[in-house]
């Protein structure tokens, strides 16, 4: 890590700002993390409409917003 020098009017002026941004960072954070899960219920919802309408055997596990195949190919390439 670097060191910065700064006057302490240069402090005060900047310390304000820099709780608001690290509040912003947090809010950012936070916003990231409802979308992920946001994304994998919509996931498993569009794939159960997919068995129960069109008899989709495929299934798929979410992983931290990933979806990854489980078919028997999948399972056995490796």
């Amino acid at each position: 890590m670097g060191t910065t020098f700064m006057t302490s009017e240069e402090r005060e002026w900047f310390m304000p700002r820099l709780i608001e941004a690290d509040g912003i960072v947090v809010a950012l954070l936070e916003y990231a993390d409802d979308c992920k899960q946001i994304g994998a219920d919509t996931a498993k919802r569009w794939h159960a409409l997919m068995v129960k309408e069109f008899k989709l055997k495929q299934t798929f596990d979410i992983e931290f917003g990933k979806a990854k195949p489980n078919t028997p190919a999948a399972n056995t390439a490796a």
